[in-house]
């Protein structure tokens, strides 16, 4: 059984975003290392497992965003990066908030899930009901920053 979960999103998180309101690269495998590092101490702090929620999961598949996590240096990959949240968006229009979203993928993987689970959302979006508490909310320009893992190993619990 998986006991903690983070669900990630990159642009905002792990990209900053520009002054024209767009990150840098978007969808290119390319990620700021200082916010890498920064989320391999959350990794390692509370033995988590992430979840891909960002819309990068819409143009790359499981095995691709492996592939470039491992390229960037996030920790283990392979044992870490487990899955990402399928787009519901298009099927049911009360999924449209990714929170809503992150709330259909728990239920629909509950048998591998430690009940309740403990999760902890990193993104710059605020769309999180009914995570709203479990949400690290970053800003779009600035991205993942100490202040930020500090949060998240608070609400997943050290190991």
């Amino acid at each position: 059984m998986i006991k903690s979960l983070l669900f990630l999103d990159i642009d905002g998180v792990l990209n900053c975003f520009g002054p024209d309101g767009h990150p840098p690269h978007p969808f290119k495998d390319k990620f700021e290392a200082d916010k890498i590092e920064l989320l391999n101490e959350i990794i390692k702090a509370t033995n988590c497992f992430v979840v891909l929620s960002s819309a990068w999961r819409k143009c790359n598949s499981f095995l691709r965003m492996r592939a470039i996590f491992s390229r960037v240096g996030l920790l283990q990959p392979r044992k870490r990066y487990i899955d990402h949240v399928p787009c519901m968006c298009d099927f049911r229009p009360r999924m449209h908030g990714r929170g809503h979203q992150i709330e259909e993928y728990l239920k629909q993987n509950d048998q591998w899930i430690e009940q309740p689970p403990n999760i902890v959302i990193l993104d710059d979006r605020d769309d999180m009901e009914p995570f709203m508490g479990r949400l690290v909310h970053t800003k779009s320009t600035q991205g993942l920053t100490k202040a930020h893992v500090t949060k998240a190993i608070k609400l997943l619990g050290k190991t």
